[in-house]
């Protein structure tokens, strides 16, 4: 059997395999014509919940492979990192591949100044928390999906 909670009312549902294998790539399938989510568990609350970022995220520091660079490089990306004043900087060795430098970044304002400075941008806000769609994002996905 497999568990799907009703989105109307949030009940917890068990259908067959032959039912299960109808749902979409979202994990969604119609009961009585209802749109009920695929869950892992009988727990009230569904996993996806758990998992959402809390406000002690936000003060941890950012480590990041995307800035990272080679050990080749350190001496040059320690000199701008100085030269432009970034205190809240820091490069740290991979404990997987040594002689990759991964960024660390003390706070989200010195991340977002960084890589600004880097010349690169965060399409997926700020290192985990929740990416806003705008109303663009959706129509451009719906032509996407229509082609």
């Amino acid at each position: 059997m497999y568990y799907y909670r009703r989105e109307d009312n949030g009940e917890l549902v068990t259908v067959p395999y032959s039912e299960a294998i109808r749902q979409d790539i979202a994990g969604y399938i119609a009961i009585g014509g209802v749109p009920a989510k695929r869950v892992h568990s009988k727990d009230p609350v569904d996993s996806t919940e758990k998992s959402k970022p809390t406000a002690a995220h936000k003060d941890r520091p950012i480590i990041s492979d995307t800035l990272g660079f080679g050990q080749h490089q350190l001496a040059d990306f320690e000199a701008d990192r100085k030269a432009n004043g970034f205190n809240g900087v820091e490069f740290v060795r991979d404990p997987t591949v040594p002689e990759f430098f991964q960024v660390k970044i003390d706070s989200q304002k010195e991340w977002g100044k960084y890589v600004k400075h880097r010349g690169m941008f965060d399409k997926n806000s700020m290192n985990g928390s929740s990416v806003m769609l705008t109303e663009k994002d959706f129509e451009d996905a719906k032509k996407l999906a229509l082609r």
